[in-house]
């Protein structure tokens, strides 16, 4: 398991069988070539999950280095470990499952930072879907809407929320079918294609 922190260590704490925990921070390129150097010389990989992001409260005008931090984390880094993930996981074959959000599809005055950051990661997830169609690694795209959790903690709460358990059920389902996209609930795949065509006055008044 990689965490960005000690803390996350308490996520497998009652885990059944032996859990190895590497720490990577993913502001820093050099701690991510060095924890997948580790992993790709010890470590055989047939299912990964990156699920990782940084939710800033709001926008400011010149506050770079909350940009920088959002970006960093949400996009950049999450690309990084995907790339590295793809390039150990495609000799043997698995899947590779990236947490990603509905705030890609749109932009939102409310969180457009993080949408924008996390629409990269996307991007390049689905690109990768692509590139390793008809391969042995299968590239999976998880979009969940609003998701009671310590990072959306003090955001108002949208429509459609959901649970971490019900994201898991969607994404455990999903894994076995042909759609490289899985939306948690699966109502907002509907929904999303929806207010993507609306016209940005009528969408931002929603």
């Amino acid at each position: 398991m990689l965490g960005r922190d000690e803390t996350s260590t308490s996520l497998v704490s009652s885990w059944p069988g032996p859990v190895t925990f590497l720490h990577c921070d993913l502001r820093n390129i050099d701690e991510i070539r060095n924890v997948f150097e580790k992993l790709r010389n010890v470590y055989r990989i047939d299912f990964a999950i990156v699920a990782s992001a940084h939710l800033p409260k709001e926008f400011n005008e010149g506050d770079f280095d909350s940009v920088l931090e959002t970006f960093s984390i949400n996009s950049t880094g999450v690309a990084l470990v995907l790339s590295c993930l793809s390039s150990i996981m495609a000799e043997s074959g698995g899947t590779l499952v990236l947490i990603s959000s509905v705030a890609t599809l749109r932009p939102r005055i409310k969180n457009f930072t993080y949408g924008a950051s996390k629409l990269g990661a996307d991007y390049f997830a689905l690109g990768l879907a692509a590139k390793n169609r008809g391969g042995s690694l299968d590239v999976k795209v998880v979009r969940p809407g609003y998701v009671f959790s310590k990072l959306s903690k003090g955001f108002p709460v949208a429509p459609f929320a959901t649970y971490p358990s019900r994201v898991a059920k969607d994404v455990i389902r999903g894994i076995n079918r042909s759609p490289n996209v899985i939306y948690s609930p699966r109502i907002l795949g509907l929904v999303m294609r929806a207010l993507r065509i609306l016209p940005s006055r009528l969408f931002h008044r929603l």
